[in-house]
């Protein structure tokens, strides 16, 4: 039930509750103009690779341009957090064991982390995103683990931390990995990568262009 995406969040909250100063972290990200330079790094490297038009995500990229928040307290994150990269309990209650996968992670924004696994969440309402989602609205048992909406909420409930600014970072969260998959989709369409996943990038990058663009009313 919903406890599951509860534990996903309490393990995001405990992860940014990190003391990465007491941990010799100070080194490990430059946390001053964090969220200033990510459209600008993630527009210049899918310029350099672009194959199509996509006016969705250039209307995100605008959108994300005009209403950048001021930087927040930063905190140890992930960078990449969803489904795929944590691992549960093999008992109930629901409880993250694992959080796998840090090539990401960096000291930045913490709801760059929130805004992302959201993101990613399927609603009720979102038509799935066509590629390798983890967990689809149509799974079984999926309307029951809660909405975004719940997951943001609870976030916010155990870090005391606003989401009042929540839909940028989801927003942000999807721009960067369209921006990271079409890429893939570049690759694919020159024969540079025979990753069967990649053919999925066709309509997958606009999709999640499309979403990202509806969380951030762009």
């Amino acid at each position: 039930g919903p406890r599951v995406g509860e534990a996903f969040m309490d393990a995001l909250g405990a992860l940014h509750a990190v003391n990465w100063q007491a941990a010799r972290l100070a080194d490990f990200g430059r946390p001053a103009g964090f969220l200033e330079r990510q459209v600008t790094r993630w527009t210049r490297q899918l310029e350099s690779y672009r194959q199509r038009p996509l006016p969705d995500l250039d209307a995100v990229a605008a959108w994300l341009t005009a209403h950048r928040p001021p930087d927040a307290p930063p905190a140890l994150i992930h960078g990449d957090y969803h489904l795929d990269n944590v691992m549960f309990a093999p008992s109930l209650p629901p409880r993250v064991i694992a959080i796998l996968d840090w090539e990401t992670a960096t000291i930045g924004d913490p709801l760059i982390d929130v805004g992302l696994s959201t993101a990613l969440w399927p609603d009720p309402s979102d038509g799935d995103l066509p590629f390798g989602q983890s967990l689809s609205r149509a799974a079984p048992g999926a309307a029951r683990l809660g909405t975004r909406a719940d997951l943001a909420s609870h976030y916010a409930r155990v870090t005391g931390r606003s989401i009042e600014r929540l839909p940028y970072y989801q927003a942000l969260g999807l721009f960067k990995l369209a921006a990271i998959l079409e890429g893939s989709w570049a690759r694919h369409v020159h024969g540079a990568a025979d990753d069967p996943f990649f053919v999925h990038l066709e309509e997958g990058v606009p999709a999640m262009a499309r979403r990202a663009r509806a969380l951030s009313g762009a």
